[in-house]
């Protein structure tokens, strides 16, 4: 990892921005598929204490960026093709479904709060922070799931662990902060138009197409 170690980062962004360098460098290539994330080597790196550096592993494991095997420690998640598919499959029907109950139910406030996840994704792509974009999308798309009411619904949608795709996304597909904006706008301007098949196909065509450029890609 290309990192500047000259002085400690602070105490309180420490875990996030721990985490921020090591899902950059999977992002970037810099930690391959199987690659080891050795704590104490990153803490060194990093100069900081293993503390932070393992929640930030913990965290990327909940992300589904890494995996720990039992006796042998944390290595960057290597991510089957059929995994993936299938994934996507379930995500497509599940988000579908979701979407139309948006549409059909849910208040203004709803309807801004997506708008405001927006927006953080349009700063983020000015900025360039591309891990905060991904956060921003995730929101968006637990949102989604979140804002049914159906807690069923989200338990499944997390055993999933939907939050490793989008990350994969950004790795192998090509597509632009840009068009995958777009893409979101076109959800929120059917779910605020009540439209509630409009919403299923807006939300299920951009999994579809994230999908297709992500699957040709692996």
């Amino acid at each position: 990892m290309k990192q500047n170690c000259d002085k400690p980062i602070e105490h309180k962004i420490l875990r996030y921005e721990i985490k921020k360098i090591l899902t950059d460098a999977i992002l970037n290539g810099e930690m391959a598929p199987g690659d080891r994330i050795i704590e104490t080597r990153i803490a060194k790196e990093l100069n900081v204490s293993q503390a932070p550096v393992r929640e930030a592993i913990r965290e990327l494991e909940q992300m589904g960026l890494v995996e720990t095997q039992p006796h042998r420690g944390a290595f960057v998640k290597i991510i089957e093709k059929k995994e993936v598919i299938e994934a996507y499959k379930l995500r497509c029907l599940l988000e579908g479904y979701a979407a139309q109950i948006v549409a059909r139910e849910k208040s203004n406030e709803v309807i801004d709060a997506f708008a405001q996840l927006i927006e953080k994704m349009k700063k983020s792509a000015e900025e360039g922070n591309r891990t905060k974009f991904i956060e921003m999308d995730i929101a968006f798309h637990e949102l989604i799931i979140k804002s049914t009411g159906s807690s069923l619904l989200h338990r499944v949608w997390s055993l999933i662990n939907m939050a490793h795709l989008p990350y994969l996304t950004f790795v192998k597909s090509t597509m632009t902060f840009e068009a995958l904006i777009h893409q979101h706008e076109k959800i929120l301007t059917a779910f605020s138009n009540k439209d509630t098949e409009g919403s299923k196909i807006a939300v299920q065509n951009h999994i579809e197409e994230l999908a297709s450029k992500l699957i040709e890609n692996i």
